[in-house]
C-alpha cells in the first residue's frame, strides 16, 4: 500500500468547485512508482500533476509532523491511501505560492474554516525548513504581509 499525500485537493475540503491541477507529496520510496504512472494518471483525470518528494515543496520543507497532522480521505483508489495535509499547512502552501488564484482560495478557506487561527499559522510556519533558494523567494516577508492583511492585529 502506498502512502501519498495530496496537497491541492481543496475541492475535497469543499472550498473549491474544481482544481486545475493535482499536487502530491510523495515519500521517497513512492517516487519511482509514481514517476512511472504519472502520465497515465494525469491523462485519466484530465489534470496536470505536480509532485514533491519528502515534504519539500519549492524552497521549503513542510513541518516534520505534516503526515501526522494530515487526515485520510476515503476514495476508491486501488492500493493507494490519500491524505489531505492539514488546513494550516495547506494555507501556508497557498500563502507562499502567492498566485492570485491562491489568494482567492485562501479567502474561501478562511471564510469556511474560521477555526484556523493566526497563531496556529505562525506556529506551523515556524516549523518549516526553508532552503537557501526559499530565502531568496522572500517567504518570511510574504507570510508576514499575508497574515497582517488577513488577520490584522488591534
Amino acid at each position: 500500500m502506498y502512502w501519498w499525500n495530496c496537497n491541492d485537493f481543496i475541492t475535497l475540503y469543499r472550498d473549491k468547485e474544481a482544481t486545475k491541477d493535482i499536487d502530491f507529496i510523495l515519500d521517497y520510496e513512492d517516487y519511482k512508482l509514481f514517476d512511472e504512472i504519472e502520465p497515465e494518471v494525469s491523462k485519466k483525470h484530465e489534470a496536470p500533476i505536480d509532485y514533491f518528494v519528502g515534504g519539500w515543496i519549492v524552497g521549503y520543507k513542510l513541518p516534520e509532523d505534516f503526515r501526522e497532522e494530515s487526515r485520510k480521505v476515503y476514495l476508491d483508489l486501488k492500493n493507494i491511501e490519500i491524505y489531505l495535509i492539514s488546513l494550516p499547512d495547506l494555507a501556508i502552501t497557498k500563502i507562499l505560492a502567492g498566485r492570485p488564484n491562491d489568494v482567492d482560495d485562501l479567502g474561501k478557506i478562511f471564510r469556511n474554516h474560521p477555526e484556523i487561527r493566526r497563531d496556529a499559522l505562525e506556529e506551523r510556519f515556524g516549523l518549516l525548513k526553508i532552503h537557501k533558494t526559499g530565502e531568496g523567494l522572500g517567504y518570511e516577508g510574504k507570510f508576514t504581509s499575508f497574515l497582517n492583511e488577513f488577520f490584522p492585529t488591534s
